[in-house]
């Protein structure tokens, strides 16, 4: 009985101790991190939110990350994230996703000894695209990314768009905000054709007819058909063909949720042609117009693909590009911005009651 009075005396003590901290314990603020490439994705979200009124931080935080001369890495959380909510917005580096996971398990690591409350990864595109095991011997490399991108225990949740496959959700164990980034594309093909009556979608490939079938609901547009198409190996196609209604004299739209290397599109534009269609228009959540080949040969890279046949696309800017790039392709590459899509999905996920499932709805 003593020894509780004398603590119930030092608890009632602790105001006049420390007259100038006051230990009500408050919501925590929400902090936005970000690693460089991420920067002005993040900004724009961040003054989304300002804006909206939501207590966030005044700033946006950068990572600073010095890199020695044997290649190790040394990243930085640039100001305090204590007892705050933290997001942290970062992209795999194109071309080197290897790379890319090791500095993400870094800089998680880093934040989590910031003594945050909790992590959520804002990760516009996902590596991971292996989501079960194809093959003796072979990973799931989904798996592998979620296990790291977890690793530390204050990260409870990931978000991001139009993963590969839905059921690269199971990958994790926290939740997992899968953002319908076609949703905005969709949006976007209806203002852009207008009133023109005759427009269809065709799925690329009866993988995507799913995909294809929301986005022609979306859109308001009619789902015409699927291509068939047989693979040889990763990123070739053997042959391909069309099912489905006529293209005659439609305007065609081919959603998908990512162009890597481009040959697959573009052979399913020539396919859609061939066809009778007037046109034939890409509109893809991810646009990575990874390299492939010879690097001497002409249609090395995708936008020189897509250029040689007239193909065009409408993407998001869920992959980060300099805005130099956009201008210097512009004449076949155009951006849906995604930040406004990916601020109500934050918002929304720090309000009681309030369903970000909606947002794909």
């Amino acid at each position: 009985m003593q020894t509780r009075a004398i603590v119930l005396a030092f608890a009632q003590s602790v105001p006049r101790l420390f007259p100038e901290r006051n230990f009500m314990r408050y919501q925590p603020t929400v902090s936005i991190v970000t690693a460089p490439d991420c920067a002005l994705l993040a900004k724009s979200v961040h003054t989304i939110m300002k804006a909206a009124g939501h207590d966030v931080r005044s700033d946006v935080i950068m990572v600073d990350t010095k890199v020695f001369a044997d290649g190790n890495a040394l990243p930085k959380i640039t100001k305090t994230v204590r007892r705050t909510e933290v997001y942290l917005f970062y992209a795999m580096p194109l071309g080197e996703p290897e790379k890319g996971i090791a500095r993400l398990a870094q800089i998680l690591n880093a934040i989590h000894l910031g003594d945050p409350v909790l992590i959520k990864v804002v990760m516009p595109y996902f590596e991971g695209r292996q989501d079960r095991k194809d093959g003796a011997r072979t990973p799931i490399t989904a798996k592998v990314m979620a296990r790291v991108i977890e690793g530390e225990e204050t990260v409870k949740g990931f978000v991001t768009f139009d993963l590969h496959a839905d059921q690269l959700v199971l990958a994790f164990d926290h939740a997992v905000e899968n953002l319908w980034g076609q949703k905005l594309l969709a949006q976007h093909a209806r203002l852009s054709f207008g009133s023109e009556q005759r427009v269809g979608v065709v799925a690329p490939d009866v993988g995507s007819s799913k995909r294809a079938e929301k986005f022609a609901d979306k859109s308001g547009f009619t789902l015409l058909g699927v291509i068939e198409k047989k693979r040889k190996s990763a990123n070739t196609v053997s042959s391909m063909r069309y099912i489905g209604d006529p293209v005659l004299g439609y305007h065609i739209i081919l959603p998908d949720d990512l162009i890597d290397t481009g040959g697959t599109m573009v052979l399913a534009h020539k396919t859609i042609l061939a066809g009778g269609a007037l046109s034939c228009s890409a509109y893809v959540t991810h646009w990575l117009a990874s390299p492939k080949g010879d690097g001497d040969d002409p249609l090395y890279r995708a936008e020189a693909k897509f250029r040689d046949v007239g193909l065009t696309v409408v993407t998001t800017n869920t992959i980060p590009r300099a805005q130099e790039y956009w201008r210097n392709n512009s004449d076949i590459v155009s951006f849906v911005q995604c930040e406004k899509m990916l601020a109500d999905a934050i918002m929304r996920s720090l309000t009681p009651e309030e369903s970000v499932s909606e947002l794909s709805e």
